[in-house]
């Protein structure tokens, strides 16, 4: 019982940080409400088996189909690096309507580590046998794409909501509001 209440409070910590991230640039907010909804989840076992199943109902945007297409005719390795685990990415691209049009799908469960840690991006190379510069490494977390331009990566961060850029250091070399602007990469 004291384990939950605990956890209870974390999540709302967390949540009351990635609250004041919203207006606080230098305080990032996604982390903060991804942990929270952890927390909170951690907290009742019903809120948990409630979060994991969204994983079942996801969709994906409605041009990523298309561009996961064109990319795969012109011959582009795609793939997926992750921190979920590997059943929770299986079945999230099952109901995505993306299964099949993914080469690689990288979990950081392999590695037992979580991003920013490089041991996670280090996945990426080591799949596709190529220097990490030559990957395009599409994200729409500003940190994740931060995260992945440190380690060596070309990034491009999606920004759909076009949301002030996190003060963390180097800018990923290209953003974009949507994934079509992937193909516009590719073609150049």
């Amino acid at each position: 019982m004291i384990q939950r209440q605990l956890w209870l409070i974390g999540g709302l910590c967390a949540l009351a940080l990635g609250t004041i991230g919203i207006a606080l640039p230098l305080l990032p907010t996604v982390p903060f409400m991804i942990l929270a909804a952890f927390c909170f989840a951690r907290s009742s076992p019903a809120l948990e088996a409630r979060l994991m199943n969204q994983y079942r109902a996801l969709s994906a945007f409605p041009e990523n189909k298309v561009v996961l297409e064109t990319l795969k005719s012109l011959g582009v390795p795609t793939g997926i690096l992750s921190n979920g685990d590997p059943g929770m990415l299986d079945v999230a691209i099952k109901s995505a309507g993306l299964d099949g049009l993914l080469d690689h799908v990288l979990s950081a469960d392999s590695v037992k580590r979580f991003k920013t840690d490089p041991a996670v991006y280090a996945l990426g190379p080591q799949a596709l046998n190529v220097p990490v510069s030559d990957i395009l490494f599409v994200s729409s977390n500003g940190w994740d794409a931060l995260g992945a331009t440190w380690y060596g990566y070309t990034t491009l961060w999606l920004n759909r909501q076009q949301l002030p850029f996190e003060t963390l250091g180097d800018k990923p070399a290209y953003i974009a509001t949507s994934l079509n602007d992937v193909q516009t990469i590719f073609q150049h």
